[in-house]
């Protein structure tokens, strides 16, 4: 009599046919569906029933070239493809993250939703290469999480080459000019509407951000009596080899003398426009507003005059305008020795002649002249002597005793009378 098949044995091939039809099925499901990008397919087994199925035709978004400021905005669709509603949360996000088009942020299936992602470009810094991200995550078993990324390059209004303009060893009647470029990143070559240097001293250069009332309160400052400015148009040549560089203007700074001696600090402006300012860079973007009266580039003007006569010399100290000799003993004393220059047209006219010495006890030499840099400079050689046996002082600059000095008379008509002061102290 022939037996059945065994109830354990049938049981047990039911169930490894069961299994191997299922993972048959799963694989065969997740080969016939393309994968997407940023979809996560690593499961353990697919759910039962139906589920929600998330397309996107873009997860990266790249807007250009946008000017620093300039606000773009890019939408991604979300579909749901599935069978059962897709629901969406925001995650971490580096930007201004919005999803519109739904209710309570879910997708029926069929129907699509957008992702709205905005930007304002490196509002915190001078310019350069972003991306940014938003993570999406959503109920699809395939696709929990989606990252969003939008990317571009942004550009300052306007950058200064060089940051700022500087004169050296000016002459009191000296006539120079120095110039500066400004590279702007506009849509279009700027339009200057006023160019000038003024009064201001406290130059603060910040191509990124410009307040609406900046040019108003420019204006309140008086012109430098010091320098002219002009401005004309840089030839494409110049700048068109710069990355993102749309036009530039040449700027052109002169002295006006007299010129007072010492240090001067002004401030050079060029008020600019740029026509036809829209957003370039980014669908449903728009342009960095251009701030009333137009945009203002500033850069620094700085001038050291140094008039016709100097000193020179081992024991001159320039930081400080003084001949440092500091403490010497009356049982030694102390000599060297320094020099006269005298620059300009009246330098000639120089002839020194000592009319005080402190202390007392200095002596002074006047040494003969000799012509250097082809005659364009006087040098007069002065040799100074404090002999052993002076009497004890203190001119050191303290509140002991001011400095000491040695006055001139020079034969300049325009420094008729020199002071060179002395740090110095006799002792013991």
């Amino acid at each position: 009599m022939r037996r059945g098949p065994n109830a354990w044995i049938v049981a047990g091939l039911a169930a490894v046919v069961g299994t191997t039809i299922g993972g048959a099925t799963a694989v065969s499901e997740l080969l016939l569906r393309p994968l997407q990008i940023g979809e996560v397919a690593i499961v353990s087994a697919l759910p039962s029933g139906p589920v929600p199925r998330l397309v996107t035709p873009e997860v990266t978004f790249d807007f250009g070239r946008m000017t620093v400021g300039q606000k773009g905005t890019h939408e991604f669709a979300f579909t749901n493809e599935g069978e059962t509603d897709l629901e969406l949360t925001k995650g971490a996000t580096s930007c201004t993250c919005t999803i519109s088009g739904l209710e309570q942020n879910t997708i029926p299936p069929g129907e699509t939703a957008n992702v709205k992602l905005e930007w304002k470009a490196n509002p915190g810094g001078p310019g350069g290469d972003f991306r940014q991200t938003a993570l999406i995550i959503t109920n699809d078993p395939l696709r929990p999480e989606v990252t969003l990324t939008i990317q571009g390059k942004a550009f300052a209004m306007w950058d200064p080459f060089p940051s700022g303009i500087v004169f050296s060893d000016l002459q009191p009647d000296s006539v120079v000019s120095a110039t500066a470029k400004v590279i702007t990143h506009g849509v279009a070559p700027p339009v200057v509407k006023v160019v000038r240097v003024s009064q201001e001293s406290n130059v603060i250069t910040n191509p990124v951000d410009q307040d609406d009332d900046e040019v108003a309160r420019a204006a309140e400052v008086a012109d430098s009596p010091y320098f002219t400015a002009t401005s004309e148009p840089l030839d494409p040549s110049v700048y068109e080899a710069i990355p993102g560089a749309t036009g530039g203007m040449l700027l052109t700074v002169t002295t006006v003398p007299p010129l007072p001696i010492g240090d001067i600090s002004n401030q050079l402006e060029a008020v600019f426009t740029i026509p036809d300012m829209r957003g370039d860079a980014s669908e449903g973007g728009t342009a960095t507003p251009e701030p009333p009266g137009g945009w203002i580039a500033k850069l620094a003007v700085q001038a050291n005059v140094v008039g016709p006569l100097g000193v020179a010399g081992a024991n001159w100290d320039s930081s400080r305008d003084f001949v440092r000799v500091g403490s010497i003993s009356s049982a030694t004393g102390t000599q060297f020795k320094l020099f006269l220059t005298a620059k300009g047209e009246h330098r000639d006219a120089v002839k020194p002649v000592v009319i005080e010495t402190v202390p007392a006890s200095m002596k002074v030499e006047i040494g003969e002249p000799s012509q250097i840099g082809d005659g364009v400079v006087k040098r007069i050689p002065i040799s100074i002597t404090i002999p052993a046996g002076s009497p004890a002082c203190n001119h050191l600059g303290s509140q002991l005793g001011g400095l000491g000095r040695i006055v001139l008379e020079t034969g300049h008509p325009d420094v008729p009378k020199l002071t060179i002061p002395v740090r110095v102290a006799v002792g013991p």
